[in-house]
């Protein structure tokens, strides 16, 4: 994953994710929630209702120059990292967010960035988890690099899900709740893991 394609994308098209955003925020309220990946900013707003404070990641300086202007709050710091080597000490948040950031590493990278949300995430803290499914239509798009992971025209790599692969990622935390979703659109369906976990308590 190349912070350069990401800036590239955001310099050519600006708001790039159309998809619905988050409804409702799954943290309790008045917690310091932790957004990787904030991208265009879409799913700050609901994370916001329920934060005391709210962190959005990004390592695309063009995606956090879009972030900036749309959302200039004193309760949101923007930072430019990477999810698979994070600028937090241990423990540092109650919630977590990862929408759509973990499907864009390649295998290795996505054991790193779990490791890495496990570590920042606070005993008893939560984190929400949502990637797509290998049930969803644009699985197969583009050229093959890993199982079940293609790299597209434009540079950037897709990796789909299975329930199982999902929570084998987490094993150090506690299952909460799991669901896969699909909306029927034109051309076929799209369709996501969303997972909910908790950190245990030594």
């Amino acid at each position: 994953m190349s912070s350069e394609l990401w800036d590239k994308e955001y310099a050519n098209t600006g708001i790039i994710w159309k998809g619905p955003p988050l409804q409702d925020s799954p943290f309790k309220a008045g917690i310091d929630i932790l957004e990787l990946g904030c991208g265009n900013g879409k799913n700050i707003p609901p994370l916001l209702k329920t934060a005391s404070s709210l962190t959005a990641v990004d390592f695309s300086k063009n995606a956090l120059d879009i972030c900036r202007k749309r959302f200039p709050n004193e309760r949101i710091s923007f930072v430019e990292a990477d999810v698979r080597s994070l600028p937090f000490p241990d423990e540092t948040f109650e919630g977590i967010s990862a929408i759509h950031i973990l499907e864009h590493l390649m295998s290795d990278g996505r054991s790193e960035a779990a490791a890495e949300i496990c570590r920042v995430l606070k005993p008893k803290g939560t984190v929400m988890i949502r990637v797509f499914s290998t049930e969803d239509m644009r699985y197969g798009k583009g050229a093959e690099a890993e199982e079940n992971t293609f790299i597209r025209g434009n540079g950037i790599s897709y990796h789909y899900f299975t329930e199982k692969e999902l929570t084998s990622l987490f094993v150090p935390l506690i299952l909460v709740n799991l669901d896969s979703l699909s909306e029927i659109k034109k051309y076929g369906s799209r369709s996501e893991v969303c997972a909910l976990f908790c950190k245990p308590t030594l």
